[in-house]
């Protein structure tokens, strides 16, 4: 932000929208930010433009279902993480003093580990 603030360039492209944040007023600050400063911003996989009307509302969609798959994602994760728990099941991260070993498990994708 200090080099756009400094007018070093006049073009951001990024990938993914989600790839610069995936907090909207995150999204919306960094695009102000460059919009003041005259620079254009674009996404290689997503049509918009920053400098129109148009633009500017699929900037605000886009950023707020980024975040509200963001929000999802770690809902379903707390959730997953809960129900293991509730099995006596192990859900990572390493343990001092002891080692991870991994579970037999046939036609399961995911290995199941434990520590011993």
């Amino acid at each position: 932000m200090q080099d756009a603030n400094a007018g070093k360039f006049d073009l951001v492209i990024v990938w993914k929208l989600n790839r610069i944040s995936r907090k909207l007023i995150d999204i919306l600050n960094i695009v102000d930010t460059l919009d003041k400063n005259k620079i254009a911003f674009r996404s290689l996989t997503e049509s918009f433009e920053t400098e129109t009307p148009a633009g500017k509302l699929q900037l605000n969609i886009m950023g707020a279902i980024g975040e509200f798959e963001r929000g999802t994602i770690a809902e379903n994760v707390k959730m997953g993480m809960m129900a293991r728990a509730k099995e006596g099941k192990w859900n990572g991260g390493k343990v001092l003093g002891y080692d991870i070993v991994e579970i037999p498990s046939e036609g399961k994708r995911r290995k199941e580990t434990k520590i011993e």
